[in-house]
């Protein structure tokens, strides 16, 4: 399985907030975001997997995360590097085609979110879903948002509208590599943006519109870090007796 998790974005929200690193960088409780993102996907790291980081050049030229990379990721992985900015995560995550164009499964991740899955492991083996979106109960409306069919079956993606309480993690999952390139390909040459940008959630409105399954799996816990007020919040969490991250 290809994880790839895209660390090329602005991160304005936190700029405005008064940090000055790249958003991977932020430090919470002594580590980078990218670090915690890293811990809530490890029981996706106990099956083979091929880890890729999307990065932009010139955060790789002026800042510490190449370094920082090989001090928190104890993992083998791919540094992958763009030259500018693109329009949105969908958009970022094609820029890697060349190693996830095929049949093998995808995994895709923020760089600035902390989850427990309340699974010990997990794999591509577990499910028959040609995608799988994972979530928790928030009406946030800066998240996006899942309309939900028959057992665990989702109906359509929202972004920025709260249609239901059941929010995305961030995380997402295509049976092939090939499955989310076709569709964000598509998606660009539609312009089919929202907000400017191109998002990964609603490639799976097309998807489900070719009648192909597309999954949710609520998760026991998910922080999201894009804001000074976020990453204070999980802080709190960490202190609180029993939330010990390993």
């Amino acid at each position: 399985m290809n994880i790839v998790i895209p660390m090329a974005g602005k991160g304005e929200r936190l700029k405005a907030g008064g940090f000055t690193s790249p958003k991977m960088l932020v430090e919470c409780e002594g580590e980078p975001l990218f670090s915690w993102a890293l811990k809530g996907l490890h029981p996706f790291f106990t099956q083979p997997f091929h880890l890729i980081f999307i990065c932009l050049r010139e955060h790789l030229q002026t800042s510490s995360v190449l370094k920082q990379i090989r001090d928190f990721c104890p993992y083998p992985c791919t540094i992958f590097t763009i030259d500018k900015l693109t329009e949105g995560q969908a958009e970022t995550v094609l820029m890697a085609e060349e190693y996830i164009n095929n049949n093998q499964p995808l995994l895709i991740f923020n760089c600035d979110t902390y989850i427990e899955i309340g699974l010990d492991s997990w794999s591509p083996n577990d499910t028959t879903a040609d995608g799988i979106l994972w979530t928790f109960h928030s009406t946030e409306p800066n998240l996006s948002f899942v309309k939900t069919g028959v057992d665990q079956t989702v109906e359509e993606v929202v972004e920025k509208v709260p249609v239901s309480t059941l929010a995305s993690t961030g995380l997402y999952f295509f049976r092939t590599g090939k499955l989310f390139v076709n569709e964000a390909k598509e998606a660009i040459k539609r312009r089919d943006r929202i907000r400017e940008e191109y998002y990964i959630g609603p490639l799976y409105n097309e998807l489900i519109n070719q009648g192909k399954v597309v999954e949710f799996q609520s998760i026991k816990s998910c922080f999201p870090l894009g804001t000074p007020e976020e990453i204070s919040r999980f802080k709190v969490h960490l202190k609180e007796e029993g939330n010990e991250v390993h």
